[in-house]
């Protein structure tokens, strides 16, 4: 754990005894986090558990404050999203320790869907209470940081171009809608280029369409190269739409859509410039789309 140097007063371990990160599937076995959860995908929830505990009157010591008051808040967050930090925090749960009780368990789900490339545990103790009171040194404020632990965690099979999957009908999950008759149907919102990928997509494959359903589920190739050049055809397009487009690629953050773009614009059209790429597609469309088509076998985008 990397430590920092704060305005005020804080806790070490002689005050906090951190048990460590456990992990696993639910309803399966949780054991200690390791640094790559293998064979995971998209379906698949997490169990997070941790447990803590708090020597209060050496954290009272520590903080200058009485024990008899003194009132500390346990958070357990995570966050997702590939790059040097992750895009997005959720707290997941929280507790209080105070003279009646050092110690707590915390146990959390972090589902599937909401996951991209990597899972980012963070653990942190805070101040609740007394506000202004001990020495000069002492820290005053409610929700001041005492002390804090991380894990990140990379998933397995949750890359860069992975995104979550849903089977559902679209008769009932889209009624009315002008495409329920649609084999697949990829979601996307134009323009939020640095949002996290895998957390700001969606594939829906038409389960009121069993061929192509069950062509999907057991993994045929030209099924999953039709799917995946669709979803590639949308933000390629929509990248060379954007005015500055070379600037936005070039300063994209890993694992964001704009990273995503660049990747398949490089798959699809190599040692090639965007003007060029433009004129291709305003020109030959044909040969813009099959590039793209032939990009996305299976076998070779990442």
């Amino acid at each position: 754990m990397k430590r920092f140097a704060y305005p005020f007063l804080t806790l070490d371990e002689r005050a906090v005894t951190f048990a460590g990160w456990f992990a696993g599937p639910v309803k399966g076995v949780v054991r200690r986090a390791p640094e790559i959860m293998e064979h995971w995908d998209y379906h698949q929830d997490i169990q997070v558990e941790v447990e803590l505990s708090v020597d209060l009157a050496e954290a009272a010591r520590q903080l200058g404050l009485p024990a008899q008051t003194l009132q500390l808040q346990v958070a357990l967050s995570m966050g997702t999203g590939a790059g040097r930090l992750p895009r997005r925090m959720t707290r997941l749960r929280s507790s209080v320790l105070d003279e009646g009780r050092h110690s707590v368990r915390l146990d959390a789900i972090c589902h599937g869907y909401e996951l991209s490339s990597r899972l980012w545990l963070e653990l942190s103790i805070s101040l609740l209470g007394p506000e202004h009171c001990g020495n000069g040194l002492s820290p005053a404020r409610k929700g001041a940081r005492l002390w804090g632990t991380h894990h990140d965690m990379l998933l397995d099979g949750g890359g860069a171009s992975r995104f979550p999957v849903e089977l559902v009908s679209f008769s009932c999950t889209f009624p009315g809608r002008s495409f329920t008759t649609a084999p697949w149907f990829f979601f996307w919102r134009r323009g939020f280029w640095e949002a996290d990928f895998g957390g700001s997509v969606r594939l829906y494959i038409n389960d009121d369409m069993p061929l192509t359903s069950e062509r999907f589920a057991l993994g045929d190739a030209a099924t999953l190269q039709a799917i995946l050049a669709d979803a590639m055809t949308q933000i390629i397009s929509a990248m060379l739409d954007e005015d500055g487009c070379e600037a936005l690629l070039a300063g994209a953050d890993d694992g964001s859509v704009a990273a995503q773009a660049r990747n398949w614009l490089g798959l699809a059209f190599p040692q090639q410039n965007m003007e060029t790429i433009r004129s291709l597609r305003t020109q030959q469309p044909g040969q813009f789309h099959a590039a793209i088509l032939a990009a996305a076998d299976p076998g070779e985008t990442k």
